[in-house]
């Protein structure tokens, strides 16, 4: 958001909203990709308020393999 000039939201779900609306809406990353973002947003709340939330090793892995493929994103965009 930042090498596009736009200024970072102060929450997770700002962040992500903004995400979507910058790249996803615009067609500039995949609406999968939003999708895993918004589901990993949701498991990190979970995980942060209910007690009682089950988190898997499943889960954990959907979340890493979305951080790698951000992390690919990043790398290409910087190279421009």
């Amino acid at each position: 958001l930042l090498w596009d000039g736009l200024d970072l939201p102060s929450s997770h779900g700002g962040l992500v909203g903004e995400f979507g609306r910058a790249y996803v809406i615009a067609d500039r990353v995949s609406r999968d990709v939003g999708r895993r973002l918004g589901r990993a947003l949701e498991k990190k709340g979970r995980a942060r308020y209910d007690a009682g939330a089950e988190i898997t090793e499943g889960d954990a892995e959907e979340v890493l393999d979305l951080a790698r493929e951000l992390l690919r994103l990043a790398k290409e965009r910087a190279k421009r």
